[in-house]
């Protein structure tokens, strides 16, 4: 983690106190999920500087996903529970329009984008495994990306379903303070 800049953000407002921090980290989210949009908005997409800006903030997102369920027992409780599931909620939509970026970079689709939202539509079809068939993969690689956004989507599901349906009894989305 120590090569992403939420880290440090985090770090960067810890001495101005939680509130501060929890602003920062928000204003972060919020900036990192309609970074892609604007991407695709004025058809940047093929630069490679914001490109790989976008895979690599995208990474930090992804790396976030399994640091909660595996390791939730690291992190403090959150303050608000509704604010930590409308951020992962963030984090979400944040992977799935930098998945439109890479989709709408690379040319392996069966057809072209005719409009900057297409392939957000494509990969928040490819994410939901509707995948209503007018756009599709038809070369290997852009098979393997498809592939890497279902397993995405799956790990998201497994966490919003075990950890806020079902909830826990330890970690970090335990809603009960321990009494040891």
């Amino acid at each position: 983690q120590f090569l992403f800049p939420g880290m440090y953000i985090k770090h960067l407002f810890w001495r101005k106190g939680p509130v501060y921090q929890e602003l920062a980290i928000e204003g972060f989210v919020l900036l990192k999920t309609m970074f892609p949009v604007l991407v695709l908005k004025y058809g940047l997409e093929h630069n490679p500087w914001l490109f790989f800006l976008i895979v690599w903030l995208m990474l930090e997102t992804i790396m976030y996903i399994p640091t909660l369920i595996f390791a939730s027992d690291a992190f403090a409780n959150p303050r608000s529970y509704r604010r930590s599931q409308i951020l992962i909620f963030l984090n979400y939509v944040e992977v799935v329009f930098s998945f439109a970026v890479i989709h709408a970079a690379g040319h392996y689709l069966n057809q072209q984008f005719t409009h900057w939202a297409d392939p957000i539509y494509f990969s928040f079809m490819a994410t939901s495994t509707i995948g209503f068939g007018d756009l599709f993969p038809v070369t290997p690689w852009g098979k393997a990306v498809v592939c890497l956004q279902s397993l995405f989507y799956l790990s998201y599901v497994v966490l919003f379903i075990h950890f806020f349906s079902v909830g826990r009894q330890r970690g970090y989305f335990s809603r009960e303070v321990d009494k040891d």
